[in-house]
């Protein structure tokens, strides 16, 4: 051991540097010799030392202070130090001792006595080194202990059941969960094999299970076990490899899955019940959405009807006015030409009364042709409403132009509900479309706002204002009325929404609009409308010159 063995001489002496490491050196010790503390830190950091003889006076740092940082280093504090001095005083003794000095030799020394103490403090150290050594292992090994015992008392109480197989199949370990859900004794379950606890299966398919479970290390599936009754027991299994002392093993963890199984086989129960109602109750939807089209389409029928049929009552009514003029005139007319004739034929005839019957044939004829002017305009208008809207055609027209007979075929009704309809805007728009769908965004417009924006007998404005703005044409129409509610407003181009029900009001009249627009117009629709202030519906349509 001394031939390997490290000792370091601190000594600020060089003499006695040489007396002691000459008598380590021949007793087989390798010597490393500092002559001072400093020195001798220094080499520390480096080439730690088995044993350190230290001096005590030395100067600029005595040997107590380098024994004190020697051990006040983690590194160097387990080192053996022995002061070697020529203080022999008993307090110094004792303070070397307190400072963490294992021996104390005076100098003059003996080299028997040397070398004694040497040896002796480095058998000590290898001791209390291998002691440690032991006591750390003993550590460990408890600690293993324990975890062993942790885990064999996990195993043993685990709810999975846990079985251990050889590679020849035969069971090595199995736990008590196994044993439970199997119906065995541990002492049954030992003596059987993999072979004896599959519900299908032979021993080739554990020789696959073997081989794979190699390659992968990890296997999970589903299997089928037999109990002690016979009986098929739906389990998980987790399969692994491992070795152990030297042997080798597969470790199977099976979970009972019963309950797992059944809650499946109900979810596909209710699954194929749920389908079933799905498919159901989507033919009902179907057929209900299919009725409600077929509702839904008789009733945008009877609401263009409808509106046609208030057009005419409309117009009828506006007729009556010049054609019962006409009436009144032409029998005024009849009158005067009786008493003409009479006069002619008694021979009475004079140049007054002739006079007189001129400037009645004059005015008769004048308010005779006004009248019928004015009816064959009113009739003119209405046919070609009345045809665009039930006869749908491609042609080129003038938008205001044809905006303005729609506007006089309305007017008769809109003035009997106390409401002006004036039109404005630019007369030089030209289209090529379908007029009828014009005809009847705005009858339905007008409507609309007779229906809902007035009271009874409330007087209002109504006004349409044409545009062309770049690619677009817009087309606005507002109503100086009652104006829409903020919860109304978003649901007014809802079909079958109205306020009016009791009043005769469908809801089609705005999806109708609606639809026309964004459908057949291939427009945008906005409506804008506050309560007390109106309500302003901004048509924009695609346009190009």
């Amino acid at each position: 051991m001394e031939s390997s063995t490290e000792i370091m001489v601190v000594d600020d002496t060089p003499a006695n540097l040489e007396v002691i490491s000459e008598t380590l050196s021949s007793a087989g010790y390798r010597v490393a010799a500092a002559i001072s503390g400093e020195r001798a830190l220094k080499r520390l950091h480096t080439h730690p030392p088995a044993l350190i003889l230290l001096d005590i006076q030395m100067p600029v740092m005595d040997g107590f202070e380098v024994c004190r940082q020697i051990k006040a280093n983690a590194a160097t504090a387990n080192i053996p130090i022995i002061f070697i001095t020529a203080r022999s005083d008993t307090q110094s003794i004792l303070h070397g001792f307190e400072m963490g000095a294992v021996d104390y030799i005076s100098k003059p020394f003996q080299e028997a006595e040397l070398l004694a103490r040497v040896r002796t403090h480095l058998q000590l150290c290898h001791v209390s080194q291998l002691y440690d050594v032991e006591r750390e292992k003993a550590e460990q090994l408890q600690q293993l202990n324990q975890q062993l015992s942790l885990t064999q008392f996990s195993v043993d109480h685990s709810v999975d059941g846990i079985l251990w197989f050889n590679p020849d199949s035969s069971i090595a370990y199995a736990n008590g969960a196994i044993c439970e859900l199997l119906g065995y004794a541990l002492e049954e379950l030992l003596q059987l094999s993999s072979a004896d606890l599959k519900a299908t299966g032979h021993h080739s398919e554990w020789n696959d299970f073997q081989q794979k479970v190699r390659e992968q290390h990890r296997l999970r599936f589903e299997a089928q076990l037999l109990t002690k009754g016979g009986q098929e027991l739906p389990v998980e299994i987790a399969l692994n490899y491992l070795q152990f002392s030297s042997r080798e093993y597969y470790v199977v963890h099976c979970r009972d899955i019963r309950d797992r199984k059944a809650a499946e086989a109900k979810l596909r129960q209710l699954n194929t019940e749920l389908d079933q109602r799905v498919q159901d109750r989507t033919q009902e939807l179907s057929h209900t959405l299919e009725t409600l089209k077929s509702a839904q389409a008789s009733l945008v029928e009877s609401e263009k009807m409808a509106a046609l049929g208030a057009l005419v009552a409309g117009v009828a009514h506006e007729i009556n006015t010049p054609i019962g003029n006409t009436i009144t005139v032409a029998s005024t007319l009849a009158d005067e030409s009786a008493v003409f004739v009479n006069a002619a034929e008694a021979g009475q005839l004079k140049r007054s009364t002739l006079n007189h019957y001129l400037d009645v044939v004059n005015r008769c004829t004048k308010l005779i042709n006004s009248n019928l002017g004015r009816a064959g305009d009113l009739i003119q208008s209405f046919k070609q409403v009345a045809v665009d809207q039930s006869h749908r055609e491609l042609r080129t027209f003038n938008l205001k132009d044809y905006v303005g007979e729609v506007v006089t075929s309305l007017e008769p009704q809109a003035r009997r509900s106390g409401l002006t309809l004036d039109l404005a805007g630019d007369d030089s728009i030209v289209l090529t479309h379908d007029p009828g769908v014009f005809a009847q965004v705005i009858t339905n417009l007008v409507t609309n706002s007779i229906k809902h924006a007035y009271q009874p007998g409330e007087v209002g404005q109504l006004q349409i204002h044409l545009e062309q703005q770049n690619d677009q044409v817009l087309l606005t129409y507002r109503d100086d009325g009652c104006g829409i509610s903020t919860e109304n407003l978003s649901r007014v181009y809802e079909p079958f929404f109205t306020t009016a029900r009791n009043q005769g009001g469908t809801g089609l009249g705005l999806n109708i609009v609606y639809n026309i627009v964004t459908q057949s117009l291939k427009g945008t629709i906005k409506i804008d409308s506050q309560l007390g202030q109106g309500t302003t519906f901004t048509v924009a349509l695609p346009y190009a010159s």
